[in-house]
């Protein structure tokens, strides 16, 4: 008989606060909390949040993904990232006692992710200043969910349960998928070349990173697609939102990448 990997885990391990201190368009600032510890990882963006939690489900092996992680050039890799990049990359932890709130100046949300299948999140999350828990089947939802929490005038404080879904009512498929790319990785320059693809540029200096982005099917409410990067002459295909941000950030958020981009061209 096999044992389940939650088994030894208490449930505060499995429960996280995101306090939301900064936001517009998106998420601009913000802590992420164990439930059960004071201190906490400042993060300034969706990436910044999915990275840590994303290394603390490693480090807890639950919830166990159910997918190896695609990574452009080298096939699959099973961590967010490796193990090279994740000792450079990590967000710090803040010391203790100089973060003692688990509450945002905006708003706050208690995350409980309980399965990582198709390459995507499922799990509840339950916004503390609102009430009522939502449920979620993919990243792509989850980002509906915080986004239509956030999005809301925040001076207005509603006394009923608001029905997340709605928001989200007449968009096609592709409108969901793109406005939720939109929201977590955010770019200056994107563009849409055909109905079908869309093309997302950043600038370091006089250097370039762009990706063309082509969704081919829908499926777990999310969008599976391939991504080309353009200056490498890299395909690789995605199969959630979740999977196609973490290709982006491997590339976006290394510096090492940007400075090896610019010895070859400078040869």
């Amino acid at each position: 008989m096999s044992i389940c990997a939650k088994s030894g885990l208490k449930d505060k391990d499995r429960v996280y606060v995101i306090a939301v201190d900064q936001y517009d368009t998106t998420m601009r600032g913000g802590v992420l909390y164990r439930t059960d510890k004071p201190e906490g990882i400042p993060f300034s963006d969706y990436p910044g949040m999915i990275r840590g939690l994303e290394q603390r489900f490693e480090q807890l092996n639950y919830p166990r993904a159910n997918m190896r992680r695609r990574v452009f050039g080298d096939g699959v890799e099973n961590r967010w990232l490796s193990a090279a990049d994740e000792e450079r990359m990590a967000p710090e932890t803040a010391p203790a006692g100089e973060i003692q709130r688990q509450s945002g100046s905006l708003l706050t949300f208690q995350l409980r992710v309980t399965h990582r299948e198709h390459a995507s999140w499922q799990g509840t999350l339950v916004c503390l200043e609102e009430g009522g828990q939502e449920s979620f089947s993919s990243f792509q939802e989850l980002v509906f969910l915080m986004d239509g929490f956030l999005g809301r005038e925040l001076s207005v404080r509603e006394k009923v349960r608001m029905d997340q879904g709605k928001l989200w009512d007449g968009m096609t498929d592709q409108d969901r998928f793109e406005k939720a790319l939109s929201i977590v990785m955010e770019c200056p320059e994107q563009l849409k070349i055909l109905p079908d693809t869309l093309v997302y540029r950043y600038t370091r200096g006089t250097h370039r990173m762009t990706f063309l982005i082509r969704p081919v099917f829908y499926a777990h409410n999310t969008c599976q697609g391939l991504v080309f990067w353009k200056e490498r002459r890299q395909e690789c295909s995605f199969r959630s939102l979740l999977e196609l941000v973490g290709l982006l950030c491997d590339a976006v958020y290394d510096d090492t990448v940007w400075e090896m981009d610019e010895l070859e061209a400078a040869k």
